[in-house]
Protein backbone atom coordinates (compact mmCIF):
# COMPACT_ATOMS: atom_id res chain seq x y z
CA UNK A 1 0.00 0.00 0.00
CA UNK A 2 1.32 3.43 -0.91
CA UNK A 3 1.97 5.73 2.06
CA UNK A 4 1.75 8.93 -0.02
CA UNK A 5 0.09 9.91 -3.28
CA UNK A 6 0.78 13.16 -5.12
CA UNK A 7 -1.81 13.89 -7.81
CA UNK A 8 -2.56 16.73 -10.21
CA UNK A 9 -6.11 17.67 -11.19
CA UNK A 10 -5.46 19.29 -14.56
CA UNK A 11 -8.98 20.72 -14.79
CA UNK A 12 -8.45 22.87 -11.69
CA UNK A 13 -4.62 23.05 -11.72
CA UNK A 14 -4.56 21.80 -8.13
CA UNK A 15 -2.19 19.27 -6.55
CA UNK A 16 -3.25 16.93 -3.77
CA UNK A 17 -0.93 15.30 -1.26
CA UNK A 18 -2.65 12.26 0.29
CA UNK A 19 -0.95 10.65 3.30
CA UNK A 20 -2.25 7.38 4.78
CA UNK A 21 -3.36 7.88 8.40
CA UNK A 22 -4.64 5.67 11.21
CA UNK A 23 -7.84 7.67 11.71
CA UNK A 24 -10.13 10.11 9.91
CA UNK A 25 -8.85 13.69 10.06
CA UNK A 26 -10.89 16.52 11.57
CA UNK A 27 -11.54 20.15 10.74
CA UNK A 28 -8.52 22.23 11.67
CA UNK A 29 -5.98 19.42 11.23
CA UNK A 30 -2.76 20.40 9.48
CA UNK A 31 -0.25 18.61 7.27
CA UNK A 32 3.33 19.75 7.91
CA UNK A 33 5.94 19.58 5.16
CA UNK A 34 9.66 19.88 5.95
CA UNK A 35 12.14 20.79 3.20
CA UNK A 36 15.75 21.94 3.17
CA UNK A 37 14.29 25.47 2.86
CA UNK A 38 12.16 25.20 6.02
CA UNK A 39 8.79 23.88 7.12
CA UNK A 40 5.25 24.94 6.27
CA UNK A 41 1.73 23.79 7.11
CA UNK A 42 -1.27 23.12 4.93
CA UNK A 43 -4.86 22.59 6.08
CA UNK A 44 -6.16 19.06 5.65
CA UNK A 45 -9.29 18.64 3.52
CA UNK A 46 -12.34 16.87 4.88
CA UNK A 47 -12.45 13.80 2.62
CA UNK A 48 -13.97 10.37 3.32
CA UNK A 49 -12.19 7.02 3.56
CA UNK A 50 -10.87 5.84 0.22
CA UNK A 51 -11.15 2.19 -0.77
CA UNK A 52 -8.45 0.30 -2.60
CA UNK A 53 -10.29 -2.14 -4.87
CA UNK A 54 -7.18 -3.96 -6.06
CA UNK A 55 -6.12 -4.73 -2.48
CA UNK A 56 -9.61 -5.30 -1.11
CA UNK A 57 -8.94 -2.87 1.73
CA UNK A 58 -9.84 0.63 2.76
CA UNK A 59 -7.40 3.30 3.84
CA UNK A 60 -7.90 6.66 5.49
CA UNK A 61 -5.97 9.62 4.11
CA UNK A 62 -5.09 13.11 5.26
CA UNK A 63 -5.30 15.16 2.06
CA UNK A 64 -3.93 18.65 1.51
CA UNK A 65 -4.90 20.34 -1.76
CA UNK A 66 -2.84 23.22 -3.12
CA UNK A 67 -2.92 25.45 -6.19
CA UNK A 68 -0.16 24.41 -8.59
CA UNK A 69 1.39 27.89 -8.38
CA UNK A 70 1.87 27.65 -4.58
CA UNK A 71 5.50 28.70 -3.92
CA UNK A 72 5.81 25.97 -1.27
CA UNK A 73 5.73 23.42 -4.10
CA UNK A 74 8.97 24.93 -5.44
CA UNK A 75 10.55 24.31 -2.03
CA UNK A 76 9.55 20.66 -2.31
CA UNK A 77 10.79 20.37 -5.91
CA UNK A 78 14.18 21.94 -5.12
CA UNK A 79 14.68 20.47 -1.65
CA UNK A 80 18.07 18.82 -1.30
CA UNK A 81 17.88 15.07 -0.76
CA UNK A 82 14.50 14.51 0.85
CA UNK A 83 11.45 16.23 2.15
CA UNK A 84 9.22 15.00 4.97
CA UNK A 85 5.47 15.00 5.47
CA UNK A 86 3.72 14.85 8.83
CA UNK A 87 -0.01 14.26 9.08
CA UNK A 88 -2.31 13.66 12.05
CA UNK A 89 -2.51 9.98 12.93
CA UNK A 90 0.61 8.99 10.97
CA UNK A 91 4.34 8.91 11.66
CA UNK A 92 6.53 11.38 9.74
CA UNK A 93 7.33 10.15 6.24
CA UNK A 94 10.66 10.93 4.52
CA UNK A 95 10.18 11.22 0.75
CA UNK A 96 13.10 11.07 -1.70
CA UNK A 97 13.46 14.21 -3.79
CA UNK A 98 13.09 12.28 -7.01
CA UNK A 99 12.28 13.84 -10.38
CA UNK A 100 8.75 12.39 -10.39
CA UNK A 101 7.65 14.83 -7.68
CA UNK A 102 8.95 17.82 -9.65
CA UNK A 103 7.38 16.43 -12.81
CA UNK A 104 3.91 16.30 -11.24
CA UNK A 105 4.28 19.92 -10.10
CA UNK A 106 5.58 21.20 -13.45
CA UNK A 107 3.06 19.26 -15.54
CA UNK A 108 0.22 20.56 -13.39
CA UNK A 109 1.35 24.14 -13.94
CA UNK A 110 1.18 23.62 -17.68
Amino acid sequence: TAELAIRCDLATRRISFARVTAAQTRAGDQMTVHTSFGAFQWPVSDLPTVSSAEKGTAATFAVAIRASNDSALDKIAFSRGRFAIEAPGAPPLAVPGWAEVSRVIEDCRG
